[in-house]
């Protein structure tokens, strides 16, 4: 029984061992269509400039691209690995508000192949302070394959 104020951290290990054993210790292809389908996994996260470094920022999305459509800035990108290319899917968040999503607000890939991960196809590894949960604000720096789009480095936002 977890106690009381740990329930982050039991969330964040049974997710790691859930990641470690169906996504990288070996590839179960259920698992991998259930985050293609049905979780935010394939988004791509954009990195910005800090005094530590590189960070997570949020979600790199249609506006970082150079977009101009309606809800722009909440239409998030994914990798197609077919082009390998960025894509906003229909349904993606900024879907939701305005005339030209309505009724639109569910994920639909159509014909797009999402990629779950940059690590065969990264330009480059971008070097990031990610947090540290356990040392009271510390961060500990991490190589993740990485690419630029739209101006702004990109790593995936797991794996």
């Amino acid at each position: 029984m977890p106690h009381p104020g740990t329930d982050g951290a039991l969330a964040m290990a049974m997710g790691r061992v859930i990641l470690r054993e169906f996504l990288v210790e070996r590839e179960v292809p259920y698992f991998q269509q259930y985050l293609r389908t049905f979780t935010d996994a394939l988004f791509l996260v954009s990195l910005r400039e800090h005094e530590r470094g590189l960070v997570p920022d949020g979600f790199l999305t249609a506006a970082d691209l150079g977009s101009d459509e309606e809800n722009a800035r909440h239409r998030t990108v994914l990798v197609d690995r077919t082009t390998g290319e960025p894509v906003v899917p229909g349904g993606s968040l900024g879907f939701r508000w305005g005339e030209a999503g309505r009724g639109r607000w569910n994920l639909d890939l159509g014909e797009v192949d999402s990629e779950l991960s940059l690590l065969g196809s990264a330009e480059d590894t971008a070097e990031v302070a990610l947090p540290r949960f356990d040392e009271g604000g510390s961060t500990m720096v991490r190589g993740v394959p990485a690419r630029r789009t739209g101006g702004a480095w990109s790593p995936r936002s797991s794996t």
